[in-house]
């Protein structure tokens, strides 16, 4: 939003203020390399000589909402690399969509092959039209739904966004429309879906926006997961979190209750997670449809604590930076549980056997593994990871605070 609306390098100036530079995650670094380096008029032209390549890393976010920035307002070629495994993730809905719209964009990715090398996209012919778009479009990923939202307020004409109510992850939609309407677009949410003007943002209102930024919820997970191995009397504080706070994520705070995990917000500060003793359930049956990034925590929790689990309508998670649900079944079972696993869910009945060996954990450059089987490490399995760097993606310093938690990492 900030770039659209001319205030990036204010908003990057306040963001990089508010922190320190190893505390950024490297997505934030991918998505501010992204956006200053589409060719726009504003930019001096010497800066974009030759062919402009913006390669996102694995950054699934970046690509999305860059596409679309990018198909707005570029004024050059320019061409989007990323790893293989980020080229086979979903795309073709949103570069349909964009295209639709009138963007120009050439070669396509999206598919299971991932052989492209690169996505170039040329300045549109035409300022891009709003209109309606296919109520498909959000079957996969909200964020093909988020990229639209986004760059909604520059179209030349309204747009309409059919919000279907089978779509996922719907709490990622609300909390963006909640921080556009702050940034002074305008918009009216009706039965089937969202129809945006196309205003405007509000320079002023985003780099006050800027002002105070939420902590993660998605990375909190793991620390309740910590949390639930560590004696009752090991207290943990987790500051930049409120009870205001609109990621969907925040359900993290109920979905840890059955886990023996409660949580007490301090006014201004943050959260203090408490250790409660609850007995095991018969099942463990959360619904996780809207909140997929918090599997990982919940899973590893589980089997840790002993408690059965079913986690269902989870078949997205395939789809992330690895197939996640696989991923996590897979070292499950070399610990020794028994996981049964299918297109879109995974179960646990609470058998178990000794591991045959402490497996290598491959992190697949999917910074949730690591982060999840950390959980396990506190309940005495000394873990080896192919790749321990990946947590940068979304939390640089993660290793530092497991470690003050007791997790014992070592460089081999």
């Amino acid at each position: 939003m900030a770039h659209l609306a001319g205030v990036l390098p204010f908003v990057k100036k306040k963001f990089f203020t508010q922190w320190q530079k190893e505390q950024i995650p490297d997505d934030i670094h991918l998505m501010l390399s992204a956006l200053e380096n589409i060719p726009q008029k504003r930019n001096n032209s010497s800066t974009f000589s030759g062919k402009s390549i913006i390669d996102v890393g694995a950054a699934g976010t970046v690509l999305r909402f860059v596409v679309a920035v990018a198909a707005l307002t570029t004024e050059r070629s320019v061409f989007l690399t990323g790893t293989q495994r980020l080229r086979q993730r979903p795309l073709l809905p949103l570069l349909n969509t964009l295209t639709n719209l009138g963007a120009t964009i050439s070669e396509t990715w999206g598919d299971s092959t991932g052989k492209q090398s690169y996505l170039e996209i040329l300045p549109a012919l035409h300022p891009l039209k709003g209109g309606e778009v296919s109520k498909d479009l959000g079957k996969q990923s909200s964020q093909f739904v988020t990229a639209l939202l986004l760059i909604a307020p520059y179209l030349s004409s309204p747009l309409f966004v059919p919000l279907p109510p089978e779509a996922p992850s719907k709490p990622y939609i609300a909390m963006t429309l909640s921080m556009m309407r702050k940034a002074g677009a305008v918009f009216s949410l009706e039965k089937e879906g969202v129809y945006l003007q196309n205003k405007p943002y509000n320079p002023q209102a985003i780099v006050a926006m800027s002002e105070q930024i939420e902590g993660d919820w998605s990375a909190a997970s793991y620390i309740y997961g910590w949390r639930a191995m560590l004696p009752i009397e090991r207290d943990i504080f987790i500051p930049h979190l409120s009870p205001l706070d609109e990621q969907g994520d925040k359900r993290v705070e109920t979905l840890m209750l059955p886990l023996g995990v409660k949580t007490l917000y301090k006014e201004g500060e943050g959260i203090l997670l408490l250790k409660e003793d609850i007995p095991l359930s018969p099942l463990y049956n959360p619904i996780l449809k809207d909140y997929p990034d918090l599997l990982p925590a919940l899973f590893v929790t589980s089997l840790m604590r002993g408690q059965p689990f079913y986690f269902d309508a989870i078949g997205g998670v395939r789809l992330k930076e690895s197939d996640r649900l696989s991923a996590l079944s897979e070292v499950g079972s070399s610990l020794g549980f028994h996981i049964k696993e299918s297109e879109s869910s995974v179960a646990w009945s609470g058998e178990q056997t000794l591991p045959k060996e402490l497996p290598l954990v491959p992190t697949l450059q999917d910074h949730r593994l690591p982060m999840a089987w950390s959980i396990a490490m506190l309940r005495g399995y000394p873990l080896i990871f192919d790749d321990s760097s990946v947590v940068g993606k979304s939390y640089p310093l993660f290793w530092r605070d497991a470690m003050l938690v007791g997790v014992c990492l070592s460089k081999r």
